[in-house]
């Protein structure tokens, strides 16, 4: 009876004596910008994102505003300009697309600092016929077959189904939906046993919109070492966190890519 009692009070005690700790953790250096941007061969405001890194997790992005910014392929200069104002969010004219065959070069200027990266654009191979199935376990309800393409390449496909008011509470009322599927040049054991993802069911009537992007060899490595890093962890071969390249100089992260798309749009109705 002494060595219960006994036990009971050296838990009670040890129950009572819990300390708040906390750990100071090095972040190591953190790079001075972060940019997202990529030129096609499509004829529109092509986008490039800047902004500044955190060091907490979820904390929101600062935009990294007043910057020089600017896309080069040796015979053209493309400036852009930060639209909406301090919003980080960069754009060239309308009118500007980019040619397949030519490299590409992004400069930026940000608080006294020079940044640049390069990219070049290699053709795309056509879309194949899209493959549709039924749910075999919700009525009325299709999902998309994904094939491997011919070449590496990103497709991403935009649904939406807003116009029909009998499914406007399918996914919490969003009434759309983005898919992206990747194929690589190159077999990734993390990318074959990644996590289950959500399958994404649609009504007929949905307007599918999907467009292509053609990979180089270096845009595909950033991308599976944005994966690995994302989409691809918690897996049955996760490999060890590491960071996510890039093709920017030294004090900047992220990428600029160059890519030749194609795309279509059809309404589904089985």
């Amino acid at each position: 009876m002494k060595r219960i009692i006994f036990l009971l009070s050296f838990i009670l005690f040890a129950a009572s004596c819990e300390k708040l700790i906390e750990w100071d953790i090095d972040n190591g250096s953190l790079p001075f910008l972060v940019v997202e941007g990529k030129i096609t061969n499509e004829k529109k405001s092509h986008i490039v994102i800047l902004t500044r890194p955190v060091n907490v997790l979820n904390q929101p992005p600062v935009p990294a505003s007043n910057a020089i910014v600017a896309i080069t392929d040796n015979d053209n200069v493309y400036f852009l300009i930060e639209f909406p104002a301090g919003s980080g969010i960069y754009r060239t004219s309308p009118s500007v697309r980019g040619v397949f065959g030519k490299q590409y070069t992004l400069y930026i200027q940000f608080q006294n600092s020079i940044f640049t990266a390069k990219a070049y654009m290699v053709p795309v191979t056509p879309l194949k016929p899209l493959k549709i199935s039924e749910s075999p376990e919700q009525n009325n309800l299709f999902t998309i077959d994904f094939q491997k393409s011919d070449e590496p390449s990103m497709i991403e496909y935009y649904l939406d189904w807003s116009h029909l008011q009998e499914y406007d509470t399918l996914y919490d009322g969003s009434s759309r939906a983005k898919l992206v599927q990747y194929t690589f040049n190159s077999i990734d054991a993390n990318e074959m046993f990644k996590p289950d993802q959500e399958t994404i069911f649609f009504p007929a009537g949905t307007i599918i919109l999907r467009k292509k992007y053609s990979l180089t060899k270096e845009y595909q490595e950033f991308l599976r070492t944005f994966l690995s890093e994302t989409e691809w962890r918690g897996g049955i071969f996760d490999v060890l966190p590491a960071n996510v390249i890039t093709n920017l100089s030294d004090g900047a992260v992220g990428y600029f890519a160059a890519s030749t798309v194609v795309s279509d749009i059809m309404i589904f109705y089985p």
